[in-house]
């Protein structure tokens, strides 16, 4: 094989290369949401919402809390790096697993 002919296979490869790394990495922004629902879900009564802990609510893929008498929902899943944040007592906040991150229970 001749130098331009496996250059140019090279060239190739390296195209369909760089278009399948271009789609693995996009499938986050053009893979269906299946699973996810708008407007109102009935998740808990109200009243059994704690005020100084979270409750973890899997139909909605995430939690409930009450900061300053206002019910709040928050995604479990990190702003940075897409994995699960779970909550953990002792600290009394959310712990990222993957890079360290703390959040609050308002979510800051």
């Amino acid at each position: 094989m001749d130098c331009r002919r496996f250059l140019s296979r090279l060239w190739k490869w390296g195209v369909v290369a760089l278009a399948g790394a271009t789609v693995w990495t996009s499938w986050e922004l053009l893979r269906p949401t299946g699973g996810q629902v708008s407007g109102p879900i009935a998740t808990v009564p109200l009243d059994t919402i704690p005020s100084e802990s979270v409750l973890e609510v899997p139909t909605i893929r995430g939690y409930l809390t009450e900061v300053d008498g206002t019910t709040v929902s928050l995604n479990w899943k990190c702003p940075h790096l897409g994995c699960k944040v779970p909550w953990c007592e002792s600290s009394g906040q959310f712990e990222c697993p993957c890079h360290g991150s703390v959040f609050n229970r308002a979510g800051e």
